[in-house]
């Protein structure tokens, strides 16, 4: 039985050792926001502002928005300036550090509060400044919101001496796009660096494109060895509204954290690592030491990279330097910049083979037609269980024939790319090439390809099936082409474990780019599906009727390209 917090205070006002022991339970996991449940707005009134201030040693894990970092601040500078002024004693604690701003100009309304230091998990969201569905702002009525929360110099410095007064923590998230200036990024790795325990660092940045390679380095060279994951996103949009400048207006100068900290050892216990974007004006030679540091990552997030860089000695550097590599995903990131070069193909080729087991590869036409990615595949054919292969660009017909009859542990193909309104730009599989090898993916779950060759060619002096009367004589060309279309529905139905479905027809519209079946034959496909006896038309869908395990599915013959199979 699970006790909610309402209960848990109801316990604890049975006696004295209850109430010692739900206060601990009460307060080791606390989730504070302005605009969510009312048990979580804890700095909201005066009698859970002390109670908190009484429980602060009992906390473990505190997720919370800007909003409320600037306000518990604020409280913790007020504490420590009453404490300096009434107590008797020396103080054993860390003095102060001379970077950190004075206090809100509006501070009169915050409550002493001493500071949390026994925190494990500490979560920075962006939550309290999000809009409610009616697009009101949920801090409108906020009690405890300052004048000067939105300064981002401040939010930095006040997370990074939250972070100093923690030193035991082992996760740090941080999903709030601060705009850091060269110098609060050198104090964050500064922070970073106090950290022996941390495990999990997962942060979003706001910087300017060529800055961010410099701080994700510098973030990276200041990790503990008890890091085992590092995920570092930069928000450059962001920063390029706001004007960012270079340094660090109204911090005093204090050499010991403007001096940048660099580890030599390597990060043997990093199993996951997500690296920064690459501007144009990073070298080769300036990116690979970052993985001669990750001798045992099994995860590895790789931004777009330029066609300037070389692509072929990166690889084979994070093969060789990184062996025990399993999951792979390449080309997010920057969608400025093309990706050039078999990068991701030479890193499954210099690893030792049957060891990849996941892919993704978001690329350009270039990438995958020099590095045969599916020769590449093929090398870990027994372990590869996930490929997901997509890309902007003109529409373009790749080959997974030989991926379908050896990559036997296949759990999910995706295979398509296209914009936001539905029009495909970009790779599709063509039936000739699904049909070319038998299929042995009998573990498939999830099946997504946009698929060429489906749509009945025109014949010349033949009027288009679609347009004579029903029932419907069929060619011989015609019956041929629709038995070959129903042999890749009756493949496809053996596929007993497949939970989500999503195949789409690929044509070419007049003006040569990709498109979606038209709608007109869509209709008559539609009638192919589901009226073959009175149409004279096959029936294709009576092959998929034994999935019963689906989720979602979607096929090509429905008009609108979307039905649910309790329709049958």
């Amino acid at each position: 039985m699970i006790l909610k917090p309402n209960e848990l205070i109801t316990l604890a006002c049975t006696n004295r050792r209850m109430y010692a022991s739900c206060m601990s339970l009460l307060y080791r996991d606390l989730f504070i926001s302005s605009c969510e449940e009312e048990e979580q707005k804890i700095f909201a009134a005066m009698p859970c502002l002390i109670a908190f201030g009484r429980n602060t040693h009992h906390v473990r894990k505190l997720t919370f928005g800007p909003v409320e970092l600037h306000y518990y601040y604020n409280c913790m500078l007020a504490h420590e300036t009453i404490n300096s002024l009434l107590s008797d004693q020396p103080n054993t604690r860390p003095p102060r550090p001379q970077w950190l701003p004075p206090p809100d100009n509006n501070s009169r309304s915050v409550v002493p509060l001493p500071t949390i230091t026994n925190l494990r998990h500490l979560h920075l969201t962006d939550e309290s400044l999000l809009g409610n569905s009616m697009g009101a702002n949920p801090l409108e009525d906020c009690p405890y919101q300052l004048s000067d929360e939105t300064d981002h110099i401040t939010i930095v410095a006040a997370f990074c001496w939250l972070v100093l007064l923690n030193s035991r923590l082992r996760h740090l998230e941080s999903g709030y796009d601060a705009l850091m200036e060269p110098l609060g990024g050198r104090l964050f790795a500064l922070a970073i660096a106090k950290l022996p325990l941390l495990m999990t660092l997962d942060i979003t940045i706001c910087r300017r494109k060529e800055q961010q390679f410099e701080t994700g380095s510098s973030i990276f060279f200041s990790l503990c060895p008890s890091i085992r994951k590092f995920i570092v996103q930069f928000d450059e949009e962001y920063a390029e509204a706001s004007g960012a400048t270079s340094a660090l207006g109204g911090f005093p100068g204090y050499p010991d954290w403007m001096a940048e900290t660099r580890r030599q050892e390597p990060l043997w216990n990093l199993e996951e690592l997500q690296f920064w974007d690459i501007d144009g004006g990073v070298s080769t030679d300036d990116i690979l030491p970052i993985f001669a540091h990750c001798p045992n990552i099994e995860i590895l997030h790789f931004p777009r990279l330029s066609k300037r860089h070389d692509h072929m000695a990166i690889g084979a550097f994070i093969g060789k330097e990184c062996p025990k590599l399993r999951s792979l995903t390449f080309g997010q990131g920057n969608t400025e910049m093309e990706v050039e070069g078999p990068l991701l193909t030479e890193v499954m080729n210099t690893l030792r083979a049957q060891q990849v087991e996941s892919i993704f590869f978001y690329g350009s036409y270039v990438a995958l037609t020099k590095s045969s990615i599916t020769l590449a595949a093929l090398r870990h054919s027994i372990t590869l269980h996930s490929v997901h292969i997509e890309w902007t660009g003109q529409l373009v017909n790749i080959s997974i024939a030989a991926m379908l009859e050896e990559c036997i542990n296949l759990e999910s193909l995706f295979i398509f790319c296209h914009d936001l309104t539905g029009n495909w730009i970009g790779l599709s599989v063509s039936l000739d090439d699904l049909l070319d090898r038998p299929w042995n993916v009998t573990k498939l779950t999830n099946l997504t390809l946009g698929i060429t060759g489906i749509a009945m060619p025109d014949y010349p002096g033949k009027q288009h099936y679609h347009t004579r009367y029903i029932p419907i004589t069929f060619t011989d060309l015609e019956r041929e082409h629709f038995s070959r279309v129903e042999e890749l529905y009756r493949r496809i139905g053996t596929l007993t474990k497949l939970t989500q479905l999503e195949l789409d027809v690929v044509a070419m519209a007049d003006d040569g780019r990709a498109d979606r079946l038209p709608a007109k034959e869509a209709r008559y496909y539609t009638q192919l599906a589901a009226r073959g006896v009175a149409t004279g038309l096959p029936d294709f869908n009576r092959h998929l009727v034994d999935l019963s395990k689906r989720e979602s599915y979607r096929t090509p013959f429905y008009e609108n390209f979307r039905v649910d199979m309790n329709y049958f």
